[in-house]
């Protein structure tokens, strides 16, 4: 009866063992995805980060085009009504 008892507590005990150390590996396997999901997310904050940047000089750019074509455009006018002067 007393060897059984202790029987029965050595197979608790390997059992509450073999759940710990399957917990442990669950807890390593979730803090790696954790470390996993904080770089995606360093890399997707990064990535934004380009693109606002690129946004801005593509903006810059387009008003640097809008500017030009209309100092263009003045200088068409003007010069249309310079040549309107000369009659042949």
């Amino acid at each position: 009866m007393i060897l059984d008892s202790l029987d029965k507590v050595g197979m608790q005990i390997d059992d509450t063992a073999a759940t710990a150390e399957q917990m442990s590996a669950s807890a390593q396997e979730v803090s790696a995805n954790v470390t996993s999901s904080t770089s995606m997310s360093r890399n997707a904050s990064e990535n934004s980060q380009s693109v606002a940047a690129a946004t801005e000089e593509q903006l810059a750019s387009m008003e640097e085009i809008s500017s030009a074509s209309n100092n263009l455009s003045e200088m068409v006018m003007n010069l249309q009504e310079l040549v309107s002067k000369f009659r042949l």
